[in-house]
């Protein structure tokens, strides 16, 4: 609690074809984060464990912190939309 989101975010980008013949768009794929707090889910990935066999402490613990990053995303994204249509006359 009160602590800082991690600063080191790393985004997946997939090559698309562009609306425009011949050009290039790029769509996210995932985001990727390092981040002590998301390293007890990285127990379970892959082979045959799930996020049920991650103990329920770590997974409590690991999960308010996703959580924040995502709100702390959408709040993000909404606020550079919000201002997009400001610039662009739209209330």
């Amino acid at each position: 609690q009160n602590e800082p989101l991690p600063l080191l975010w790393t985004a997946d980008f997939i090559p698309m074809d562009g609306a425009i013949p011949g050009t290039t768009e790029y769509v996210v794929g995932e985001f990727n984060c390092s981040c002590v707090g998301i390293s007890k889910f990285q127990a379970v990935c892959g082979g045959v464990k799930t996020l049920k066999d991650v103990p329920y402490a770590d997974y409590v613990e690991a999960s308010k912190l996703t959580d924040l990053m995502g709100q702390t995303a959408i709040e993000i994204l909404e606020e550079q939309a919000q201002a997009q249509m400001k610039g662009a006359g739209v209330n």
